[in-house]
């Protein structure tokens, strides 16, 4: 176990998992044997790797820094994909990407979208739709999103007009 350590200097060159990542808020976290809790990776440490967006399962080597709010990723040295469904669509970090709405129920509260080189559909909240200021949703209706992932499937994290 780590234990000991100075405020950010770089401990070990290790392997984690992403447990976590939302590209709009702009950070996740790993996990890794031998390290206790999560490990914080920001958008850019990832972006100086890489303009991707991380899905849960992933593999991420990475040089391990102990900060004073606790481990962090400091340098990403390599991303495996993994076998989550959507990382062969890893896409671009902070970047609209244009869709299509399947449909979209106000009374559900949710509906989904399909988005261009996407296989699977996007799932878009009724809360991302309030923050949109966008009249109600069609079906085939043009927007761009937004991607994060949340659980085993894609969502959108913001919702604009095309």
């Amino acid at each position: 176990m780590l234990s000991s350590y100075d405020s950010f200097e770089t401990v070990d060159t290790l392997i984690g998992e992403v447990q976590w990542y939302n590209a709009a808020k702009g950070f996740g976290f790993l996990k890794s044997p031998g390290v206790e809790g999560d490990i914080l990776i920001h958008q850019n440490t990832i972006r100086n790797f890489s303009n991707m967006i991380l899905a849960e399962g992933m593999k991420v080597e990475f040089e391990l820094v102990m900060s004073d709010k606790g481990p962090r990723a400091n340098k990403v040295l390599s991303v495996e994909l993994g076998s989550h469904q959507n990382n062969q669509v890893a896409r671009d970090v902070g970047q609209t990407h244009p869709a299509r709405i399947k449909w979209f129920d106000e009374n559900r509260g949710y509906g989904f979208a399909n988005v261009f080189g996407l296989p699977d559909d996007v799932y878009v909240t009724a809360d991302i739709f309030a923050q949109s200021g966008m009249a109600p949703l069609e079906g085939g209706q043009a927007v761009s999103l937004v991607l994060e992932t949340k659980g085993d499937r894609l969502r959108a994290s913001s919702l604009h007009p095309w």
